[in-house]
């Protein structure tokens, strides 16, 4: 079975880690939300997709710390907090919204103006407040001056990534608004 991350492409600097992480982030947003809209009401679904993403995240987190050596207990904590970094500001400023939108009908356009202005600054702020869960719960030993120092290129690899991912989720509800709109015309009556 292929996951997000076999089938992302592989690249190097902050341009390539971008595009790899927002072609990962859409596949499993997608998926997850598309599965879940497919067998439940949007007021169902859409919570249900933001608790997948957000638990998938502190999952990650929890292992990472894991095999960097941390204990039970730290990891659990390093993954919490990060867990509720995702859902927060998916909830708030990211997938939440553009997937009640999207059930809406919203258009392309108006998508695109969402990703610009509301993911984008949703996403900066996760991988700013995961970056710091990261820096003070496992690498302690870093100055402020160093975990700052590694903010600009994280930044900026993320809004590549937010870009290619939010590119990537207004091409699929772009295709399945033509869908309806062929649909409709398939079910009207002839006369």
């Amino acid at each position: 079975m292929a996951t997000a991350k076999s089938i992302s492409p592989t690249m190097g600097g902050i341009f390539g880690g971008g595009v790899q992480s927002g072609v990962q982030s859409a596949v499993q947003s997608m998926g997850t939300a598309g599965a879940l809209l497919a067998v439940a009401a949007p007021e169902i679904a859409i919570p249900m997709a933001l608790a997948v993403q957000a638990m998938s995240q502190g999952g990650q987190s929890y292992n990472k710390a894991r095999e960097q050596g941390a204990g039970v207990g730290t990891s659990l904590i390093y993954g919490t907090a990060d867990a509720m970094a995702e859902w927060v500001t998916e909830k708030f400023m990211g997938l939440g919204g553009f997937l009640e939108k999207a059930v809406a009908g919203t258009s392309a356009t108006k998508l695109a103006m969402y990703e610009i202005t509301k993911e984008l600054p949703g996403e900066l702020a996760a991988t700013t407040w995961q970056n710091f869960n990261e820096w003070a719960t496992l690498n302690p030993e870093k100055s402020v001056r160093d975990f700052l120092a590694e903010q600009p290129e994280a930044l900026a690899q993320t809004v590549v990534a937010t870009i290619v991912g939010g590119g990537a989720q207004i091409g699929l509800q772009a295709q399945v608004e033509v869908g309806r709109v062929h649909a409709d015309e398939d079910v009207r009556p002839v006369g």
